[in-house]
């Protein structure tokens, strides 16, 4: 398979034909990224020194024009699979996992507005390939045909269509990640979604595909007769606390998207992943995230930045295993995760979905002056595809990250020799990367169709959130944000924004809980200490006759009892662990109806165990689980009791030794008059004693 061209400042010349990891490596200023490699010069040594504050106006744009190049297109087999198709070469060969690599030509003008580190926009012209592809049913027959390809640039925009000389339907090709050379003599596109567009859904005879991803690809691009490039505002960043606190992180998230990657038994792969939808065979479904952020220009007006009114900071975005680079003297990088709620139309919550770890590695730096793709410059966005953030060679485990202090244990990680559990020389730490064996299933958000069903879960509502991890962060709440989605089969499962909704920045627990709700049966407190943040939502109701139901829903943000070995860049999270135990005070005389614990997803035996002490009511991890950093654990008892103030208590072991934090909450009192027992939790609690 013929890999990327390796672009350098003369210009394109051929690399090896084998593909690089994915995300691999920056070196020297080298972004190995798909077997595309980017040279961005050397990388210069970024001094401790800061200048006064200069607001990062966007730089006067430059233009180039875009000569040959390849293309490279790696499918999505296993969603393919789903839809009923496959990718055919050309010539009818199947497509192999590791994709297509075409050799591109530029027909006229192809011509680019460049700004600070990437593209800001096509200015139209067209790509012809050499060879194109079909997609085709499972017996061959062709349903869309591509074999003549051209990619036409949106004039104004960074997206392109991927159209066929024979059909009228199209691909759109959207989410673009770009960067140029230091010298703007060759443009690389590191991601981009390539999509069903309406006419190519309709064209296959199911409009309710239009949208869909099907595929990520990249581009490798000679630039030709380049303008100038203006100066970077992030040439000399300011970092996080730099000029004693004057300079501050606070990344935002401002939107995100859900798409299933595949659907079928964990451990299938292309065309063995298949599902057959509601009250079918209950497969799992993956599904990933769009994202949107930016780093705000906040410049205080023009007036000095200070530790009490700080402007905005530059943030390190470094690669993993690249060399280390200031301002912490490693591989500094944000990090992703993304869960999925349900909201029952008994009043319940549970997350039913949790991702791993996505490491980011570059910064597109849209619509700013920073030119220097491992910094994130004030007033700069940036985007992540769902292809992306699903990509195998990006994702690993919660267990290897430090959430408090967003630092990654890159020492016994996946990716630097680890050994598979139980491992004895506690994996290796040699800074090379390693394959880490993930597989189109591993660190995924997987949930079972049955938990997605409407049918199952009538008058349930579905939240998808997702959380960028930052470190030094000021305030966490702002780089979270959640959707509600409408869960349904078409063929597929969609998750479309549900009616009338949009994003929300925060956490999806403000949905189910307000924080700012004048109810008296609800309250929401917070806690934040050296070892992280953690918040809970209390709500309880009144079931009439003497019964009261309550629902406590804590969620564990980045609270954890981290265990490290080594300095960076050689550190190893020896251990992360959150919260093993809860308890909520209890009158002896207050009798406990039912109680439930809800982890959210299917598995009985890592459920933990309710206990009924003499003066409280105690919820106990089993050995080997945690609330950890990320995650949400419901509460829930019907007791005999109205509510009074009270704490629940939180314990960093099962045995409640280690005292945790105490969060304010509403909890039984003593028990009233009138009350007349009737059985009826199961009921209550539909959906929340398991949640299937």
């Amino acid at each position: 398979m013929q890999a990327f061209a390796l672009l350098s400042r003369s210009g394109v010349s051929a690399v090896s034909r084998r593909w690089a990891p994915l995300f691999a490596s920056v070196a020297t200023g080298v972004i190995a990224t798909c077997g595309v490699g980017l040279l961005l010069g050397p990388i210069a040594a970024h001094g401790a020194a800061f200048p006064p504050h200069a607001n990062a106006s966007p730089a006067r744009p430059t233009y180039a024009e875009a000569g040959d190049g390849e293309l490279h297109i790696r499918f999505n087999h296993e969603l393919l699979a789903q839809l009923g198709l496959q990718a055919l070469q050309a010539d009818g060969r199947s497509v192999a996992t590791e994709g297509l690599a075409i050799p591109l030509s530029s027909l006229g003008k192809t011509r680019l507005e460049l700004q600070g580190a990437g593209l800001r926009a096509w200015q139209g012209g067209e790509l012809r390939a050499a060879a194109g592809f079909v997609l085709a049913d499972g017996d061959g027959t062709t349903r869309l045909d591509f074999r003549t390809l051209s990619l036409i640039p949106r004039r104004g925009s960074t997206e392109l269509d991927f159209s066929g000389a024979t059909t009228a339907a199209r691909l759109r090709a959207d989410s673009v990640m770009a960067i140029r050379a230091s010298d703007a003599a060759a443009l690389q596109v590191l991601s981009l979604d390539l999509r069903l567009a309406p006419e190519a859904a309709a064209e296959l005879g199911q409009p309710g595909w239009a949208g869909l991803t099907i595929a990520d690809a990249q581009l490798s691009l000679k630039l030709t007769r380049p303008s100038p490039a203006g100066e970077s505002s992030c040439a000399v960043p300011n970092w996080p606390g730099s000029g004693d606190g004057a300079y501050a992180a606070d990344l935002q998230l401002d939107g995100i998207t859900a798409q299933m990657m595949r659907c079928g038994e964990p451990g299938c792969s292309g065309n063995a992943c298949t599902c057959d939808g509601p009250g079918g065979t209950d497969a799992a479904v993956v599904i990933a995230p769009a994202a949107e952020l930016s780093n705000p220009d906040d410049d205080n007006g023009g007036l000095p930045c200070t530790a009490a009114d700080p402007c905005s900071a530059d943030l390190p975005w470094n690669a993993r295993f690249s060399p280390p680079r200031p301002p912490h003297g490693n591989d500094q990088h944000p990090l992703l995760i993304w869960n999925l709620y349900r909201l029952d139309a008994d009043g319940g919550i549970s997350q039913i979905g949790r991702s791993g770890v996505k490491h980011a590695f570059v910064a597109l730096n849209s619509q700013c002056a920073c030119a220097d793709a491992q910094i994130l410059g004030r007033g700069c966005s940036d985007t992540y595809a769902s292809n992306n953030n699903d990509n195998n060679a990006a994702l690993g485990a919660r267990r290897e990250v430090d959430p408090t202090q967003v630092r990654w244990g890159r020492c016994g990680s996946l990716d630097d020799d680890e050994v598979v559990p139980p491992n004895p020389d506690l994996g290796g730490c040699d800074g090379k990367r390693d394959a880490s064996g993930n597989t189109v299933w591993s660190h995924r958000l997987s949930v079972r169709e049955s938990q997605l069903d409407p049918a199952q879960h009538v008058g349930s509502r579905y939240l998808f959130e997702a959380w960028y991890l930052v470190r030094d962060d000021v305030n966490i709440y702002n780089s979270m944000g959640f959707i509600e989605v409408a869960p349904h089969w078409e063929g597929t499962w969609q998750l479309p924004p549900a009616p009338a909704t949009a994003f929300r920045r925060g956490s999806a627990l403000d949905a189910w809980a307000p924080p700012q709700a004048a109810d008296p049966l609800q309250l929401v407190s917070s806690h934040r200490d050296a070892r992280g943040q953690l918040r809970l939502a209390t709500r309880v109701r009144d079931l009439g006759q003497g019964r009261w139901r309550y629902d406590y829903a804590l969620v564990n943000f980045d609270y954890a009892q981290v265990q490290t070995a080594g300095s960076e860049p050689n550190l190893r999270v020896l251990g992360n662990a959150g919260l093993a135990a809860v308890s909520l005070p209890l009158p002896a005389s207050t009798r406990v109806l039912a109680s439930v614990f809800v982890d959210g997803d299917l598995l009985a035996g890592n459920d933990w165990n309710s206990h009924r002490l003499a003066q409280e009511l105690r919820w106990q991890a089993v050995p080997g689980t945690s609330l950890d950093w990320g995650s949400l654990f419901r509460y829930s008892l019907i007791a005999d009791a109205a509510p009074v103030s009270g704490t629940l208590q939180t314990w960093l072991d099962a045995d409640a030794q280690q005292a945790g934090p105490a969060l304010a909450a509403l909890v039984p009192g003593a028990p009233g008059t009138g009350w007349i027992f009737s059985d009826a939790f199961e009921a209550l609690l539909r959906g929340g004693t398991r949640t299937p």
